[in-house]
């Protein structure tokens, strides 16, 4: 992890990759405790959770909703 994540901010310099994995590997950290020890496991669901909303809007939007039906022209039926 130490590497992957100094390599990710010092050679690559980017930040929001950094900060998906940074919350990324807070949520799956968080829910593993909390399944572990059970007197932690409502803590660990609210961290758990605020990381994985961190992750959901570090998420770039889709650049096309919908794929389009007509879209490669290769895979059109020629009659």
């Amino acid at each position: 992890m130490p590497f992957g994540l100094a390599d990710t901010i010092l050679s690559c310099l980017d930040w929001i990759t950094a900060a998906q994995t940074l919350s990324l590997y807070t949520d799956l950290v968080c829910q593993s405790i909390g399944r572990s020890r059970p007197s932690l496991a409502a803590a660990m669901s609210l961290v758990s959770g605020v990381a994985r909303g961190v992750t959901m809007r570090l998420q770039p939007p889709p650049e096309v909703p919908t794929i389009p039906r007509e879209n490669i022209s290769f895979f059109r039926k020629t009659a």
